[in-house]
């Protein structure tokens, strides 16, 4: 069953994060990636699973093209300026999707229960919006940064600008379990939602 969907098919071969940053990587310094799970083993394209029907897996690359082509290509190649872009509809799609799709891969590594089941709550509310567009009510907070290593004001170390600029990663935030953000970082891009806030 496609979990976005809802419906019974045959399940696709989706990218956990999205092609165009793994065919970024590889152009610019880099066919070979391994995991942190598994560091033995190569990965060719970027780590997938079967996770989408062809419907939401066709949806959510129309999103990731728009994000490629006007957002990711231009900030990461610095070839052209990027004009102010609001919080548009392409934008929300495409971070919520993000989000969603680890979120979704990584619930079951969330110990604390209830922890988990806002999680989850989280995760069905973003799943209508991907599948209805029924805008989130309880979990609409998502940002999303540019980075690079300057942002920092830190000297240039090797590990942390391998981290910036290349690098994928993925964490639940809590502070005493009444602030919860979950946060996904791409090559150059910091992702988060708020998940619970209380102050």
């Amino acid at each position: 069953t496609c979990p976005i969907t809802s419906r019974e098919c045959e399940l696709q071969e989706s990218h956990i994060y999205p092609k165009f940053m793994w065919e970024f990587l590889k152009k610019t310094g880099g066919d070979k990636f391994r995991s942190i799970e598994c560091p033995t083993k190569i990965i060719q394209n970027g780590e997938k699973i079967p996770l989408l029907s062809k419907e939401a897996e066709e949806m959510f690359c129309k999103h990731e093209k728009w994000f490629a082509e006007r957002i990711f290509i231009p900030f990461c190649t610095k070839k052209t300026s990027i004009s102010p872009i609001s919080y548009q509809k392409e934008l929300y799609f495409f971070t919520i999707s993000l989000l969603w799709r680890r979120l979704y891969t990584t619930i079951d590594y969330i110990i604390d229960p209830h922890i988990k089941d806002i999680c989850q709550e989280a995760l069905e509310e973003w799943r209508k919006y991907l599948s209805e567009g029924k805008i989130p009510c309880r979990f609409s907070e998502i940002y999303i940064m540019p980075i690079t290593p300057d942002c920092f004001n830190l000297p240039p170390i090797y590990e942390i600008d391998s981290y910036i600029l290349r690098d994928f990663d993925t964490e639940l935030f809590i502070h005493d379990n009444s602030n919860v953000a979950y946060f996904c970082k791409t090559p150059r891009f910091f992702f988060w939602a708020t998940i619970k806030r209380d102050n």
